[in-house]
């Protein structure tokens, strides 16, 4: 339905969504709105709820 880089955009405004108010979160959320590989978002979001689990 949307581009790649649309996809990427809206997938992007969600998991900052989610991550509100969580700790690390404001951290969280300024290196996922510089990352602009599908990969590399995948990879920060295992990385920030994995920690946000275990705390």
């Amino acid at each position: 339905q949307f581009g790649d880089k649309k996809t990427l955009l809206e997938m992007r405004k969600h998991l900052c969504w989610y991550a509100r108010g969580l700790a690390g979160a404001s951290h969280f959320r300024a290196t996922l709105q510089k990352t602009e590989q599908f990969d590399q978002v995948m990879e920060l979001t295992k990385l920030f709820f994995s920690q946000t689990e275990a705390a």
